[in-house]
């Protein structure tokens, strides 16, 4: 019963996650969400990786379902917003940013380990994170919540799924890290730029 419970949960937060994207590239779309370049191609690459490390590290391949969701996700965002024209130039501490995640990758690549590629990637996860939190930190109106919430929570399911996991002893602890890295990340940006916290600066004029 409990690993009926365990795959739908897995099913959720892959459904969850991809729902989110959808949201998000509509935003992208009507101008209420501005994407940052150097976050999304990292993202686009290392959750790429980062999918197919997590598979070495799980014994059951409907697991990283919600990474696998991401992985797709992440590319069709970066190049839909792309397409768009929505991106903001890359400052040179952004730039340093991609060339520090970038190295991370490449290490990983020489070492391939998965349990290397999940600290390694989780890293680079925080540091690509970097300029997407400064960006609504010091303007929240760069990003609506609600697509950073529903991410929050399919990660959080993942979590509790690898959390169950461990106690059936299906899973290693290495595959509590991404999942946590992940929904801290973007439960920060959704805070962040919650509509309360927006009436605390001034909406940027329409051009």
């Amino acid at each position: 019963m409990l690993e009926t419970y365990m795959l739908y949960a897995k099913y959720a937060a892959a459904i969850m996650s991809g729902l989110a994207f959808l949201v998000y590239m509509y935003q992208t779309r009507e101008n209420l969400s501005n994407p940052n370049a150097v976050s999304w191609f990292i993202w686009a690459l290392t959750a790429t990786i980062h999918a197919a490390s997590y598979f070495g590290l799980s014994t059951d391949a409907k697991t990283p379902m919600v990474f696998y969701t991401g992985s797709v996700g992440c590319i069709l965002t970066f190049l839909y917003a792309l397409i768009w024209g929505h991106f903001e130039k890359p400052s040179a501490a952004e730039a340093r940013v991609l060339a520090v995640s970038l190295l991370a990758v490449a290490v990983w690549w020489i070492f391939k380990s998965a349990e290397y590629a999940t600290v390694i990637l989780a890293g680079g996860f925080i540091l690509s994170f970097g300029p997407t939190i400064a960006g609504v930190q010091s303007d929240p109106w760069k990003e609506k919540a609600l697509p950073w919430y529903m991410w929050t929570v399919g990660f959080s399911i993942q979590l509790v799924v690898i959390i169950l996991a461990l106690y059936l002893q299906q899973e290693t602890a290495w595959g509590l890290i991404s999942p946590i890295v992940l929904a801290a990340l973007h439960g920060w940006v959704a805070v962040l730029c919650r509509k309360k916290r927006k009436q605390a600066f001034p909406k940027p004029a329409v051009a």
